[in-house]
């Protein structure tokens, strides 16, 4: 079943430096791995347990985490653990942050249309003389 990006976001004012929380981290979640994807973005997986793991992404006034679509219990679970923990962390305050309903890749935009469309152009067949 398909499930939705889900993204939160922590407001703090404190500076947080980010490699000390991923080393606290990784002595309070066991077989856990952090890989930097960006210069302050981070993929945190838990081997052989998470689906597609979360993205954590500092900036100096929030700290945004992802959940993938396709993320299995573990994968949430992470989030759950990670959401918490940078809270306390930074002294801040998460919240969720929406997303329009009707936003790509799914929308109800042609929910009631009842006109026929063409996914692929029809090709009409020309003959050549040679």
């Amino acid at each position: 079943m398909y499930k939705r990006l889900e993204n939160y976001s922590i407001d703090h004012e404190a500076k947080i430096v980010f490699h000390e929380f991923n080393k606290r981290i990784l002595r309070n979640i066991e077989n856990l791995s952090i890989t930097e994807v960006v210069s302050n973005g981070y993929l945190y997986e838990v081997n052989g347990k998470t689906n597609r793991g979360i993205a954590v992404t500092y900036f100096s006034n929030k700290i945004e985490i992802s959940i993938f679509p396709s993320s299995n219990k573990y994968d949430y679970k992470l989030g759950d653990v990670l959401l918490n923990y940078l809270a306390f962390y930074s002294n801040g305050t998460f919240s969720v942050v929406n997303k329009s309903k009707n936003s790509p890749p799914y929308d109800d935009g042609m929910k009631n249309d009842n006109k026929g469309y063409f996914i692929f152009p029809k090709v009409f067949e020309s003959k050549i003389n040679i």
